[in-house]
C-alpha cells in the first residue's frame, strides 16, 4: 500500500483516538482501501498487531486459505451437494 510520498509502504503514523474510541483514518488511507465515503473496515489483530482490511480483502484472504482444499475446475459447493446426496441416500435408503 503505497499511499503517498510521506508515507510509504510499511510507514506508521500515529492517529489520535477519541475517549469513546472514535478514530478518523487518513484520507491517503481510505483512498488505498477503496472507501469512499461512509464503509466499513475489518480489524484483525495477531501476535504482531493489528490490521486494517476492507472487506474484499478479508474474502479474498479467506480464498487463498481455502484454495489448496478445493480441487481444480470443480466448485466447493458442487462437491457438498455431492455429499449432502449421498448422506440423504445412505440414510433414506433406495427410492422406488
Amino acid at each position: 500500500m503505497n499511499t503517498s510520498p510521506r508515507h510509504p509502504e510499511g510507514f506508521g503514523r500515529a492517529v489520535p483516538v477519541g475517549a469513546n474510541g472514535r478514530m478518523n483514518l487518513p484520507a491517503d488511507v481510505r483512498r488505498a482501501l477503496g472507501l469512499e465515503g461512509a464503509g466499513k473496515v475489518f480489524f484483525e489483530q495477531d501476535s504482531e498487531g493489528v490490521r486494517i482490511m476492507t472487506f474484499a480483502q478479508r474474502l479474498e484472504r479467506a480464498r487463498g486459505r481455502l484454495k489448496p482444499f478445493v480441487k481444480t475446475g470443480e466448485r466447493i459447493s458442487d462437491e457438498l451437494v455431492r455429499e449432502r446426496r449421498a448422506e440423504d441416500k445412505s440414510e433414506t435408503g433406495p427410492r422406488g
